[in-house]
């Protein structure tokens, strides 16, 4: 059954080393439960979507805050280095959004990524 999810579209796999996310969970009242040492889930691909009309600039704008807070984000909450956010090169096919789903980026988004030195993959270009 975990493997039909994996696999449908716009999922992207999401595994941690369970000793690590035990770790940033301590105090709380939860089990993880594994066989291989290995917390394996699955992610929603590209969650953070704007429509395509969206003003360039705004998205720019917007993508260039959210790279320029990564260390906020890994160190504002113990799950931050599990977000899996990608705050560098994007190639498309890790992140699940050029596979069975495909997922264009927006200009602006492209452009932030570009201007703090990422590459962005081919495939995720409107």
């Amino acid at each position: 059954m975990g493997q039909q999810i994996l696999n449908a579209p716009g999922h992207a796999p999401y595994t941690v080393p369970v000793a690590d996310y035990r770790a940033a969970f301590a105090g709380s009242d939860i089990t993880i439960v594994t066989d291989d040492d290995t917390f394996v889930s699955y992610a929603t691909a590209f969650g953070q979507i704007v429509p395509a009309s969206t003003d360039e600039e705004l998205a720019y704008n917007i993508v260039k805050a959210m790279l320029e807070g990564e260390e906020r984000f890994l160190a504002g909450s113990p799950r931050g280095p599990f977000l899996f956010m990608s705050f560098g090169d994007i190639d498309g096919v890790s992140q699940g959004a050029c596979g069975a789903v495909r997922v264009k980026m927006h200009p602006g988004a492209i452009r932030a990524y570009e201007d703090a030195g990422h590459t962005v993959g081919d495939c995720l270009r409107p």
